[in-house]
């Protein structure tokens, strides 16, 4: 694989001569095309339509953790990262133990664990609550357009809130323009 482009390992996984954090385009998105088959059958199927209300209510749980486990891992992971290596330079007899990428796992696993549902939790009620009818159309996609617009400019230009910098502060805007504007589409519909 690493003769057709595969990545090299990141920095952090130095001893593992191939990293699965960079996978091939090509494969993600056959894996991505084959997902997206199958849930086009289950729902042509109607199967969501015949699943009892308490497998319904965990598929849904799931799903929200699930996205919530994805959003939040990173940051769980540098947490748990970070504390280790501080107590590895506080206590260095024991950093061979410390720095294991084992007990790396293990504890991401365990933090993850406690710590994803209380940000779901919290993720929960942000959502905007649906008003009656049908969300109007103009407002979400030009609400759409501004948020995606915001969020690339903040890719490209940073969140730089100065005078100096017209281009942080513009994507910024944008960004919660369009935010404003979906969520505004969300919660007024027409009846």
């Amino acid at each position: 694989m690493i003769g057709f482009g595969y990545p090299a390992a990141a920095v952090a996984w130095a001893d593992i001569p191939v990293a699965n954090l960079l996978p091939p385009t090509l494969v993600i998105v056959v894996l991505g095309w084959c997902q997206t088959v199958v849930l086009a059958l289950l729902e042509k199927a109607g199967t969501a339509d015949r699943l009892r209300e308490r497998t319904a209510r965990g598929v849904r749980l799931a799903n929200a953790l699930l996205l919530s486990v994805y959003l939040w891992h990173i940051p769980v992971i540098v947490m748990v990262g970070g504390a280790l290596a501080g107590l590895a330079l506080l206590w260095p007899a024991a950093s061979a133990f410390l720095l294991n990428p084992l007990l790396l796992v293990i504890l991401v696993l365990a933090a993850v664990t406690l710590i994803v549902p209380l940000v779901a939790r919290v993720e929960v009620r942000l959502i905007p609550n649906p008003g009656p009818g049908s969300p109007s159309t103009p407002l979400t996609l030009i609400g759409f357009a501004a948020f995606v617009a915001g969020i690339w400019a903040l890719w490209q230009f940073g969140a730089v809130l100065a005078p100096v910098d017209p281009a942080g502060a513009t994507a910024v805007m944008t960004y919660l323009v369009g935010a404003g504007l979906l969520w505004r589409a969300t919660t007024r519909t027409s009846g």
